[in-house]
């Protein structure tokens, strides 16, 4: 910018009376504003390959959080039916039942499944579609 301001300060010094530097200067200030045009046409290159990166990694990121969601959404209800059992109560029902462990572990893969099934696609095809 300032080099294309002093050549076009010099030309108009020089005056259209010198016929030797004249028509170099000329060319100097062509030149100059075919590298101005070319070094924005590089920048709004690297401007697209930063945007394009960014927006992949975008994408990468919601894949990350969704798997997080589905894992969340699927370990919920087990860790708050552990969290009950694991308050040390000594009156719950089902430790005074015969099968009460086999009925509480079955039931805290129930309420792990459920997320899977109401989910549009189900677990595993979230988690295959969420892969590199």
């Amino acid at each position: 910018m300032l080099l294309a301001r002093a050549a076009r300060h010099l030309r108009a010094e020089i005056g259209a009376g010198d016929t030797h530097v004249g028509p170099l200067v000329d060319i100097l200030v062509a030149d100059i504003d075919g590298v101005k045009e070319h070094a924005s046409y590089e920048q709004d290159k690297v401007r697209y390959l930063q945007q394009s990166i960014m927006t992949s990694l975008d994408v990468k990121q919601n894949q990350i959080v969704k798997v997080f969601t589905i894992i969340t959404a699927v370990f919920l209800s087990p860790t708050l039916i552990a969290t009950f059992y694991g308050m040390n109560f000594t009156v719950m029902p089902a430790l005074a039942w015969e099968h009460g462990f086999l009925v509480t572990t079955v039931f805290t893969f129930i309420a792990a499944l459920i997320p899977c099934g109401t989910s549009r696609a189900g677990c595993t095809d979230q988690f295959i579609h969420c892969g590199p």
